[in-house]
């Protein structure tokens, strides 16, 4: 899982880096230069927090094995990060034209698995995503205006 999502923000930040070096090939439009300050802001908050989401996805995974269920949610919205962000990540580094709209999704998302992950603030894996969830909510509300 974590070597797939290396290889996602990879391609795509390549993606992000060719289509920066070629500004001209694209056709011009009034919104284009701010909505690409807005997709760049969006990757960069979306690849920690799937990072961070990853990690304690496994952390959590590994306290439920040992029959310990106070993590399941904790588990369940680490999950939904994942898929959020994964698919922010692309679409944002695509400049797809649907980025911003789905990065509200993705706020509401990261708003309620932060929630869950203050309930732990003693596992260093909930702390960090904690904080990544709140950076990426607060890059997709700035992108939505």
């Amino acid at each position: 899982m974590q070597r797939r999502s290396f290889m996602t923000a990879l391609g795509l930040s390549a993606l992000a880096r060719a289509a920066d070096a070629a500004p001209e090939s694209r056709p011009s439009s009034p919104q284009a230069p701010a909505q690409r300050t807005g997709y760049r802001e969006l990757v960069d908050a979306s690849a920690p927090c799937l990072s961070a989401a990853e990690a304690c996805l496994r952390g959590a995974l590994k306290q439920v094995a040992t029959k310990d269920g106070a993590l399941i949610e904790c588990a369940n919205s680490s999950a939904d990060v994942i898929a959020a962000c994964a698919a922010l990540l692309t679409l944002a580094g695509a400049n797809a034209p649907f980025a911003a709209g789905f990065a509200r999704t993705v706020a509401d998302v990261c708003v309620a698995c932060k929630k869950d992950c203050d309930r732990f603030p003693q596992i260093p894996e909930c702390a960090a995503l904690s904080v990544a969830c709140a950076n990426c909510a607060a890059a997709c509300r700035k992108a939505t205006g």
